[in-house]
């Protein structure tokens, strides 16, 4: 159906909602059917302890680095229960991508450096100029170690800070198993831990029964890789991590599977 590519497709997007209404938008103007199906939600860090003493202490860090919206308002929002803002902005301040700028903008620190590739090694190519120096870098509890292991290789002094953990959402996982269970055509993924709550929820079996007829499209690099370590590849990859481009990446892989 022209200017309709999706028609009669099914697309499960499986990151929160929030962060999901644009994409869906954008899909159903393409004539998919979309299901939300958040796999993971947030939750506070095990312990407050870290992450308070980097607020309490943040001029002595010369950089503070972000790689998730999510982390940013993890940030600030206790930096507020703690009665610490307005906080000063470190001299050099570096996020992975718009989004995470654009939180970092909303809490009052704005002009992030960016990379051009969206990933931790692309973060790392424009940190320069830090070696001996602090740079703090609050993060999920299971963020990879990616970028502090590329930074401490350049000389700088990396201070991780558990500033959320990222658990499985028991109402997404519901929903993923009833929309798989009708025939979902694909399924959109946007962070490495969605990847893996995926996976264990399908086990091996299912997800070979999944990919035998599905397709699965990734955020961006970083996502791509858990996705491979899980056992299924995807079937497109976002060019940028942004709705429009995330839109692009679905009509691809399901277009491809029509035109084979």
């Amino acid at each position: 159906m022209p200017g309709r590519p999706l028609h009669a497709k099914t697309v499960v997007i499986t990151r929160p909602r929030a962060q999901s209404l644009d994409l869906a938008k954008r899909l159903k103007s393409l004539g998919a059917r979309v299901v939300l199906a958040p796999l993971v939600k947030t939750a506070p860090p095990s312990s407050w302890a870290g992450l308070d003493k980097a607020i309490r202490s943040l001029a002595r860090f010369e950089a503070a680095a972000f790689t998730s919206a999510r982390g940013v308002e993890s940030f600030f929002a206790r930096a507020r229960t703690l009665a610490a803002l307005p906080l000063a902005r470190p001299r050099k301040l570096f996020a992975v991508g718009s989004a995470t700028a654009g939180a970092l903008a909303k809490a009052g620190w704005k002009s992030p450096r960016l990379p051009r590739d969206s990933s931790a090694e692309g973060l790392a190519k424009v940190m320069t100029g830090l070696s001996g120096k602090s740079v703090l870098f609050p993060r999920a509890r299971e963020g990879r170690d990616t970028l502090p292991g590329l930074l401490k290789e350049k000389g700088v002094s990396v201070t991780m800070v558990e500033a959320y953990r990222t658990v499985p959402d028991p109402a997404g996982c519901a929903r993923l198993r009833t929309a798989l269970s009708q025939g979902a055509d694909a399924v959109v993924f946007a962070s490495p831990s969605a990847a893996a709550v995926f996976a264990k929820a399908l086990g091996a079996r299912g997800v070979r029964r999944f990919l035998s007829a599905g397709r699965t499209v990734s955020i961006g690099r970083t996502t791509s890789a858990a996705m491979r370590s899980a056992g299924m590849a995807p079937s497109a990859e976002a060019e940028a991590p942004v709705p429009a481009s995330l839109a692009r990446a679905v009509v691809m892989s399901l277009c491809r599977e029509a035109s084979a």
